[in-house]
């Protein structure tokens, strides 16, 4: 896999929240994300990857754990 590095600013990184509230309200749950302001405004990464990083994990957690 070739990644295309370059700064991503954390608040474009874009999560389809419409999947994750769909799981969340069948279980019953609120759904909601925010960004801790102390971490950088910006990072080294390859944008889709860093979607994927911070999507999967999130969306398992909603199916499995709640």
């Amino acid at each position: 896999m070739e990644l295309d590095l370059a700064p991503v600013a954390l608040s474009d990184v874009y999560l389809d929240e419409r999947a994750f509230r769909h799981v969340a309200e069948q279980k019953g749950l609120s759904f909601g994300f925010e960004i801790d302001p102390a971490l950088p405004a910006s990072i080294i990464s390859g944008e889709q990857r860093l979607g994927q990083v911070l999507k999967n994990p999130s969306l398992e957690r909603v199916q499995v754990h709640a």
